[in-house]
């Protein structure tokens, strides 16, 4: 993130300018900020959810074709 993109998202989300220590940290950080840090980390999904997710779109098309042969 480029320093200028970082003080638009902070002041943003604080309402005010940064302080010369959190300019500092920043920099350090590569202007990286804790919501795009948390973004991240959060998009990882499991390969055994969409396994799950097959497998119970499967149990209920099966259970819609059986109860509609026996109706």
């Amino acid at each position: 993130m480029t320093k200028e993109k970082w003080l638009v998202e902070f002041q943003v989300l604080n309402g005010r300018r940064p302080t010369d220590q959190e300019m500092l940290e920043a920099s350090k950080n590569n202007f990286e900020t804790m919501t795009s840090a948390v973004a991240k980390k959060s998009f990882k999904i499991e390969p055994s959810l969409f396994l799950k997710i097959a497998i119970g779109f499967i149990v209920a098309i099966f259970g819609y074709v059986v109860g509609y042969l026996f109706m």
